[in-house]
């Protein structure tokens, strides 16, 4: 999966903010990198609703995958 692709219809995407961070930690722990990484691009999610400590899992964990992206 590319992050330049179409993003996902609006029934796959998460519902709010915390669903998208549980699925982008799963992401990471799982190594399904490319996919983190499009969720976190295209995903239509606000971090901010998040909190400071969720906002900042959901930035490590993005730069997690793209590392992981990067090193391959």
């Amino acid at each position: 999966m590319e992050s330049e692709a179409i993003p996902p219809p609006a029934p796959s995407r998460p519902l709010n903010a915390a669903t998208a961070a549980d699925w982008l930690r799963q992401c990471c722990r799982t190594g399904l990198y490319d996919i983190g990484r499009a969720l976190y691009e295209k995903g239509g999610f606000i971090p901010d609703d998040l909190g400071d400590e969720g906002q900042l899992g959901v930035e490590e964990g993005y730069r997690i995958c793209e590392r992981r992206i990067s090193g391959r």
